[in-house]
């Protein structure tokens, strides 16, 4: 948003980037909105923010734009676009907003942050690996090569940290018997990556866990039962639908891109949908999602956003925090999860929203700095506890 927020300014906003805009202002409050178009007309702040920008003779791909019609090329000045972009955004949106930590190069100065003597580092990646006899194996302290073999099926660790499935086919096969099941799960902390039989990719977020059958050979249809954060890249097979089961919803694809967030402390399950198209149920209810959409189940309410934020729905994935107008609470049970953290807080919480990326390779003392730099305060306690208070 803040892209386009400067866009706006400089009167360079595209028909397609126009109606994201509008439709962020219209869940914003009405005092938020008068706000934004206040500043309009401020050339102080219009002079700022020329400064990000250079004259760029590209025709506009916009068809919505004429084609005679100019467009500018960004030229990122990353402390200028700190200094200007968090100065008029604040004042927008009543927002806080963060400026990009990149894998820790830019250090921000602990100003009030208390912390402990101890240190929170990130998580990494961290699996066990349920066997269909009850094996557990640990999958982070393994060397590259296969696991174990179960029946006709070797199950290897690769070079990349990826865990894959290979199906000795010379070996006698029952599809009828030999079906047993594997769960990958990952701890507060952790994430891994699977390619299952049928070479669909699964990438697994913090706190997270897959269930899947050693073979889909056989089968009718490719099923796998998700807890947590995942994203997937289905393997095309139209002859055997891949399903998904989430709680007590259910997701149909065949062969597609998308991420699933079902925690259950988060208020919403969210399925994202990156390309194909999928079928998303809860009971009887059922809503078909294209491309760059995702259905939201919330208080048992199914629904579909036509318009979600993409770069926070995968930005786990790409080893990244992106928080769009986020509050508080989000954002704690994000960290909480990534850092192993407990979470304590003292006094009412803020209101303000955050809009932030950040590095998740960062400590956690590094993160909560930019949180105190733009007006939050946390103590970090013995024992892994961050507190925050007004």
């Amino acid at each position: 948003m803040i892209d386009l927020a400067a866009k706006h300014f400089l009167g360079i906003l595209s028909g397609k980037e126009r109606r994201i805009l509008d439709h962020y202002l219209s869940r914003c409050s009405e005092n938020e909105r008068q706000s934004f178009f206040r500043l309009v007309d401020e050339q102080r702040t219009l002079a700022d923010l020329r400064d990000l920008y250079e004259v760029c003779p590209e025709p506009a791909a916009d068809s919505d734009r004429p084609s005679a019609t100019r467009v500018m090329a960004r030229v990122v000045r990353p402390w200028r676009w700190v200094i200007s972009s968090a100065a008029v955004l604040l004042m927008l949106f009543g927002s806080i907003i963060l400026w990009r930590l990149r894998n820790g190069q830019e250090n921000a100065q602990k100003g009030g942050l208390v912390l402990s003597e101890s240190r929170i580092t990130p998580g990494g990646n961290k699996a066990r690996l349920v066997l269909t006899d009850g094996k557990v194996v640990t999958l982070d302290s393994l060397t590259v090569g296969t696991v174990t073999k179960q029946g006709n099926v070797s199950v290897v660790k690769r070079s990349n940290g990826q865990i894959a499935y290979r199906f000795d086919e010379a070996q006698k096969y029952n599809p009828y018997t030999d079906h047993g099941y594997n769960t990958l799960e990952t701890p507060v902390g952790g994430q891994y990556q699977v390619v299952l039989p049928d070479q669909t990719k699964v990438w697994l977020d913090a706190s997270s866990s897959i269930r899947f059958p050693t073979s889909f050979t056989g089968l009718a249809e490719r099923r796998v039962v998700i807890k947590g954060e995942a994203y997937l890249e289905i393997a095309k097979d139209p002859k055997h639908p891949f399903f998904v089961s989430v709680g007590s919803a259910e997701v149909q694809v065949l062969g597609t891109h998308f991420n699933i967030m079902a925690y259950p402390n988060e208020p919403a399950m969210k399925t994202t949908l990156f390309e194909g198209q999928v079928k998303v149920t809860l009971g009887g209810a059922s809503v078909l999602l294209q491309a760059r959409q995702q259905a939201l189940i919330n208080a048992g309410e199914l629904s579909i956003n036509k318009q979600p934020d993409l770069e926070s729905a995968i930005a786990w994935k790409e080893g990244n925090f992106v928080f769009a107008g986020a509050d508080i609470s989000t954002v704690m049970r994000s960290l909480s999860r990534w850092y192993g953290i407990k979470v304590e807080y003292e006094g009412p919480k803020s209101t303000y929203t955050i809009s932030a990326n950040v590095g998740r390779n960062n400590e956690i003392s590094e993160v909560l700095s930019m949180l105190e730099s733009a007006g939050f305060h946390f103590k970090i306690k013995e024992g892994k506890t961050v507190v925050v208070y007004q």
